[in-house]
C-alpha cells in the first residue's frame, strides 16, 4: 500500500485527539496519586467520547485509504465499529460496576490489540518504524486486554491505572501519526 494523503484537517484532528489522551491519562494517574482529584464519571465520559471519535477515525480511513487491502479495510471496520460501541456504552453508562467495565473492556481491547497487530503485519509496503509501532501497540493492547480477560476482579481495582497507560500510549501514537502525515 502506498502512502496515503491525509488532509490536513484530519492530521490535525489527530494531534488533538492524541493530545486530549495525553492530557487525561496525565490526570488519571494524578488522581490515583492524589486522592483530592476526582476521576470518576465524567473521566468515563470523557473516555467515551474520544474513542467515539477514534472508531470514526478508523471508520474514514477506509474512504482514504484507495490502494489499501480489502483485509486491511475490513479490520478498519470492524476495529472502528468496536471502538464506536465501547465508546458509546463508556459514554451512556459510566455507573456500570467496574468488573462489568473492566471485562467490556478486557474484550474490547484484546480484540482492538489483535487487529492492531494484524494491521502491524498485513501492510508489508507501510514503513518499517509505522509496522514495528503497530505491531508493538498491538501486543501491549493484547496483553492488557488479556490481563483483564483472565483476572477481571482484581484488575477492576487497577483499571484506571492500566486505562492511563493506555492513553498515554495511543495519545502519543496518535500525535505522531498526526504530526508526520504518514499512516500505515
Amino acid at each position: 500500500m502506498s502512502e496515503m494523503q491525509v488532509p490536513m484537517w484530519l492530521r490535525a484532528l489527530d494531534v488533538i485527539i492524541g493530545i486530549i489522551m495525553v492530557v487525561l491519562g496525565i490526570w488519571v494517574i494524578w488522581g490515583l496519586i492524589d486522592p483530592t482529584v476526582l476521576i470518576g464519571i465524567w473521566v468515563m465520559q470523557i473516555l467515551g467520547i474520544i474513542i467515539i471519535i477514534w472508531g470514526i477515525w478508523q471508520l474514514i480511513k477506509i474512504l482514504l485509504y484507495k490502494e489499501a487491502t480489502m483485509g486491511y479495510k475490513v479490520l478498519l471496520l470492524i476495529g472502528g465499529l468496536l471502538l464506536i460501541i465501547f465508546g458509546a456504552l463508556t459514554f451512556s453508562s459510566p455507573l456500570l460496576t467496574q468488573d462489568l467495565i473492566a471485562i467490556l473492556f478486557a474484550v474490547g481491547i484484546l480484540i482492538y490489540g489483535v487487529l492492531i497487530l494484524l494491521a502491524g503485519f498485513m501492510e508489508k509496503e507501510a514503513k518499517g518504524w509505522q509496522r514495528w509501532l503497530a505491531i508493538i501497540l498491538g501486543f501491549f493492547l493484547i496483553i492488557l486486554g488479556g490481563f483483564f480477560l483472565f483476572n477481571w476482579y482484581a484488575a477492576a481495582s487497577l483499571l484506571y491505572f492500566l486505562l492511563a497507560i493506555a492513553l498515554l500510549i495511543s495519545g502519543f501514537v496518535r500525535m505522531v501519526y498526526g504530526l508526520s502525515g504518514s499512516y500505515y
